[in-house]
């Protein structure tokens, strides 16, 4: 979770499982790969720490653990994440993207897109 404080927004950053995937491409060790829900997953027995994998990420979802150094990615909790689980407001779902890309008519998404287009204007972008 990213905090911008200057616009008093909270936003995940999280992986967003490029196909193909820079990460994957970028590692020496082999030690990223994808689990059966199409995850990327890190294994740290083989994962040299290089960074490689974090430089290369396009969206900045790969972060260094700060104890054990070695990088850590969402991998959607093995397809039941914990932060749909434990969100107080029951604002998050978690269904297979190429559900939820065709579906743009949910009434959801559309609340959301005229929400977040508010919002921009509000910061002075201009938005469609």
């Amino acid at each position: 979770m990213v905090r911008d404080v200057r616009i008093g927004l909270d936003y995940p950053v999280i992986c967003r499982f490029c196909e193909p995937a820079p990460c994957m491409e970028a590692c020496p060790t082999g030690s990223i790969r994808r689990n059966d829900i199409g995850a990327i997953v890190i294994f740290e027995e083989t994962c040299s720490s290089c960074g490689n994998c974090i430089n290369s990420c396009p969206y900045g979802a790969i972060k260094m653990h700060k104890t054990k150094g070695v990088p850590i990615v969402c991998d959607l909790c093995g397809g039941e994440p914990e932060c749909v689980k434990r969100c107080p407001m029951n604002a998050l779902t978690f269904q297979r993207f190429e559900v939820r890309a065709l579906e743009i008519t949910d009434p959801a998404y559309i609340y959301a897109l005229r929400e977040f287009a508010e919002q921009a204007r509000r910061w002075g972008l201009d938005v469609e």
